[in-house]
């Protein structure tokens, strides 16, 4: 070690003697006593701490949305359940056809059905594919689409012409290609079968109101109750011999930050508040038949809630259509113990916001009408709903017939 010069050794003596105070047992006492008040400090914000409070409930009417949230927002974005993925994995094969000539319409839904594992329902579906001699290609294109949207996936091929999805291990599409196999028996029509169709969230659209009611066959519109337009919408159904529900918005798992409108029904609500509220939604459109749930994921899963929204219904003469936002809805019990009609949606019908996927749900709910005798699906009021509507109606299958929700029995 270098020996230091006496200037050096008078610097140390220095420095020695200014923080020598530390080590006297007063400033370290004092610094220990602060320590420990810091570490109490940070504990008890940690666990004792009383959690912020939930964001209060809105009462009373408001007839507008918040200036915040300048754009509708129809649906709440739930969790990837496994019909999620079901269609998921249909938006890959429609993705895929496109390297057909004919496209979308080379694909042929010839069944459908619901199957449910635990909580959750999910579609299975029988599919004709004119592949011509696209196969490699075709199969190629699906591999690489499911592949993207749902990893998890796996494509299984019986043979040449035959291959099947599954997804988490459950059995979702059974798919066969044409031109290789002997063309396949379709099952058996079930006499009559009624197909429903529900477009939610009118009122805030008076041009696309007026175009659904030109549509060559009924359609119920679900709207809005405190809609900027609730009153000229009704009157365009009216007009038109269309049936009307109230679409009354409650409360989604998401909120606050997913916000289901005005006038909504909230858990937070004693029962008096539910019906008091929905009594305000109802006189606003005297000419409903009925109502079915905005949002309402968690809402509906309240069987004080629901009790309290079937009690006003049963007193009204109302009936209820569950637009299923969760699949632990409460709405069928309280519904069956006051011998109240309820129905259930089948089939969402734009998620996806294009013509080609909106038209496979429509093939989709004739499938489950053929299967089960009827089928109820519910739009959007977007364009491409209103085109695929239109696109439809001249090729859908007359052998099924479309009326209101009333005329479901």
């Amino acid at each position: 070690m270098d020996e230091q010069t006496p200037g050096q050794e008078e610097q140390e003596r220095a420095r020695a003697r200014r923080f020598s105070w530390l080590t006297r047992p007063l400033p370290l006492a004092l610094a220990a006593t602060g320590l420990a008040a810091l570490l109490s400090l940070i504990l008890w914000l940690a666990f004792f701490r009383e959690p912020s409070p939930e964001p209060p409930v809105p009462h009373g009417p408001v007839l507008h949305q918040d200036a915040q949230s300048p754009q509708i927002l129809y649906e709440e974005s739930p969790a990837q359940d496994l019909e999620d993925k079901v269609k998921a994995a249909d938006l890959a094969l429609l993705e895929a056809l496109r390297v057909l000539d004919e496209g979308a319409r080379a694909m042929r839904l010839t069944d459908a059905q619901i199957r449910r594992v635990g909580d959750e329902s999910y579609h299975v579906q029988s599919l004709r594919l004119n592949v011509g001699r696209k196969r490699q290609d075709f199969l190629a294109s699906f591999r690489a689409a499911l592949a993207e949207r749902l990893p998890q996936a796996q494509i299984v091929e019986d043979g040449s012409a035959h291959l099947t999805v599954s997804i988490d291990g459950l059995l979702t599409h059974d798919i066969l290609l044409d031109g290789l196999v002997k063309p396949e028996v379709l099952p058996p029509t079930v006499p009559g079968p009624k197909l429903t169709i529900v477009i939610d969230d009118m009122g805030e659209d008076l041009g696309f109101a007026k175009g659904l009611a030109r549509l060559p066959f009924p359609v119920t519109f679900s709207i809005w109750p405190n809609s900027a337009q609730n009153r000229e919408v009704a009157t365009v159904a009216r007009r038109a011999g269309r049936e009307i529900l109230a679409h009354v918005p409650m409360q989604p798992r998401g909120w606050p930050e997913i916000k289901p409108g005005p006038q909504a029904l909230y858990v937070s609500m004693s029962p008096d508040e539910v019906e008091e509220t929905l009594r305000h939604n109802l006189d606003r459109l005297p000419e409903a038949v009925g109502i079915n749930n905005h949002m309402g994921s968690r809402f509906t899963e309240s069987p004080e809630g629901m009790a309290a929204v079937m009690d006003v219904l049963a007193q009204r003469g109302l009936f209820y259509l569950d637009s299923v936002t969760t699949q632990k809805s409460a709405a069928p019990a309280a519904a069956r113990k006051l011998g109240l009609r309820l129905l259930r949606r089948d089939v969402f019908l734009d998620n996806e916001r294009s013509v080609p996927a909106i038209l496979h749900q429509l093939r989709l709910a004739e499938s489950l009408a053929r299967r089960s005798g009827r089928a109820i699906a519910i739009g959007h009021p977007h364009p491409e709903t209103l085109e695929a509507l239109s696109q439809w109606s001249g090729e859908r299958d007359t052998r099924i017939s479309l009326v209101p929700l009333s005329g479901l029995r």
